[in-house]
């Protein structure tokens, strides 16, 4: 059995697309910074959704990104954050992301977590019990499977509307970027001020008449490697205002073919 962790990314159909991640992108930057302002707040219920616990402190701050690289087995990791930021700005193209590739990043460290806990699905009254995901190069390297749910049709009990992939890298893009000499200046205000999770994906899951007659177990596959040699990937914010659907942890039993 595997535990695997249900996040829902903004109801993204195709992670592979550079379209739909701008899409994506563009649509939180609207819901962000474009949402009229509502009513006086109204006391609610305590949600049953329970957030994101991580660490008070990251377990390597200041960790150099090339050194994140080696020990994470990301190679491309750098390039992929210089698309992402690029991809986060107004107005951004397919164009304009292939400019950023070129250039350098802005920082040279970030903040690394090994892990973050979450409260499953609460099976029994009473019961808070807490879960574990990690991404950690310590002893071996660990790094956890989830399932991301990627739009409206996904369900906590089924792989419907789900994506599933590797947490490869936990990390928090700094606040503060060094300019020349000892001084800094505070980072983009469109820049996430929460953690990011760096995931490469399986392929989709399947589960055809045959296999759910035989033994009713979802299939997934490596996925091939893109142009630039890298396993198809993406970044997402751990945080219940871009994850609605909340965090949910499940159990299912997958086979996953090379």
């Amino acid at each position: 059995m595997f535990e695997c962790l249900h996040i829902d990314f903004a109801k993204k159909e195709n992670i592979h697309s550079f379209d739909h991640e701008l899409t994506w992108v563009l649509e939180q930057q609207s819901l962000t910074s474009e949402a009229p302002p509502g009513p006086a707040a109204v006391p609610t219920p305590p949600s049953p959704i329970q957030p994101i616990l991580l660490p008070k402190v990251p377990t390597s701050p200041n960790k150099l990104i090339t050194t994140v690289q080696n020990t994470h087995h990301v190679p491309l990791f750098s390039q992929h954050l210089k698309a992402y930021i690029e991809m986060l700005k107004q107005g951004a193209t397919r164009h304009s992301v292939d400019f950023a590739l070129t250039q350098h990043l802005p920082f040279q460290w970030i903040d690394i977590y090994h892990s973050f806990k979450f409260s499953p699905e609460r099976l029994e009254e009473g019961l808070d019990p807490k879960d574990i995901v990690k991404a950690s190069p310590l002893n071996s390297g660990r790094f956890d499977t989830v399932i991301v749910l990627t739009g409206d049709a996904a369900e906590s009990v089924s792989l419907i509307g789900t994506r599933i992939g590797h947490v490869k890298v936990l990390f928090h893009l700094p606040s503060q970027l060094q300019l020349i000499g000892s001084n800094k200046v505070d980072s983009p205000t469109f820049w996430p001020q929460i953690v990011l999770a760096y995931i490469e994906w399986y392929t989709p899951p399947t589960l055809s008449l045959g296999e759910h007659a035989s033994h009713n177990m979802a299939t997934v596959k490596h996925t091939h490697p893109q142009a630039d040699g890298s396993l198809p990937w993406s970044i997402i914010p751990l945080n219940p205002l871009f994850n609605p659907h909340g965090l949910l942890l499940i159990y299912w039993t997958l086979l996953i073919a090379s």
